[in-house]
């Protein structure tokens, strides 16, 4: 997590994605993609079976009654009281406008910037199919599976971090009871550090972990070393996530080739070379 690891992530993903993109759509993209969604399906059905499937199966059903229970009012929502300052006390000390410009905003504009890329890549790879085809396999579905991932990862790493606030595990002290001979009837708590291995414990028989002591980069391996086969199972997440930035890069990249190119599908390998290398770049700044 530091500043050479970022470069050589970023330029090992630009390597694997140039590979992709000269090899072309229907063979270095395309394979990528499916061997990225194969991983992706392993990986889910591993956690939805390996997890409580039960409370995964009513997270989801309650998941979708809430979505729509909620989607106007937060359609909607821009926060214009919280953004002034003015929100109840019993939300917290911390002001309450951040979370407008650091996700929604955010979001807003990330989806905006890549819309051009996405339109014209999806457009590409569907020429040939029907409306219904397009509508069914391009929204619906994705939009499925992104429910049924977020609700079983989302599901599980919540499973545990209430779990573990259930446990009162502590990530940053513990306490420990000791006395003085010397004072009768005395006891004094002393803060330590804690271990690592503090932030794990049992909950209805299941190990769990609690996942808001680590970093961002380190919360899906945590999760994963609760579960059986953690080993192998973190390797194929780091697989997958590797191929899901190169499957990311590549498609970028194509898109950008054939816009310079004035439409040319097949753009010259150069061309490929040349801006893919520049979106390596451009991140490494």
């Amino acid at each position: 997590q530091n500043l050479a690891h970022n470069l050589i992530i970023i330029w090992v993903v630009t390597a694997f994605a140039t590979t992709s993109v000269l090899t072309g759509l229907d063979r270095g993209i395309r394979r990528l993609s499916e061997i990225n969604f194969g991983f992706s399906f392993i990986l889910v059905f591993f956690m939805f079976f390996a997890g409580d499937a039960f409370y995964l199966l009513n997270l989801f059903i309650q998941g979708i009654g809430y979505h729509i229970q909620w989607i106007f009012e937060l359609t909607f929502s821009t926060q214009a009281f919280e953004q002034e300052g003015f929100y109840d006390t019993s939300d917290g000390s911390q002001p309450q406008d951040g979370w407008m410009s650091g996700w929604t905003i955010f979001y807003w504009a990330w989806w905006i910037a890549w819309a051009p890329f996405v339109g014209i890549f999806i457009a590409q790879i569907s020429e040939g199919r029907t409306v219904r085809e397009f509508i069914i396999g391009n929204m619906l579905v994705p939009t499925l599976f992104t429910s049924i991932w977020l609700t079983i990862f989302g599901g599980v790493g919540l499973y545990n971090e209430l779990a573990s606030i259930q446990n009162d595990i502590d990530c940053e002290t513990t306490s420990i009871a000791t006395s003085d001979d010397d004072v009768p009837n005395a006891t004094w708590f002393i803060s330590t550090a804690a271990a690592e291995d503090d932030w794990y414990s049992e909950y209805n028989g299941r190990k769990v972990v609690k996942l808001s002591c680590y970093g961002t980069a380190d919360m899906l391996f945590a999760l994963l070393s609760t579960l059986p086969l953690s080993t192998t199972m973190s390797i194929l997440a780091l697989v997958g996530i590797l191929t899901y930035f190169v499957t990311s890069s590549d498609s970028a990249s194509h898109v950008i080739d054939v816009l310079t190119a004035n439409g040319n599908e097949e753009p010259p390998k150069l061309q490929r070379i040349f801006w893919a290398f520049s979106e390596g770049a451009v991140a490494s700044v």
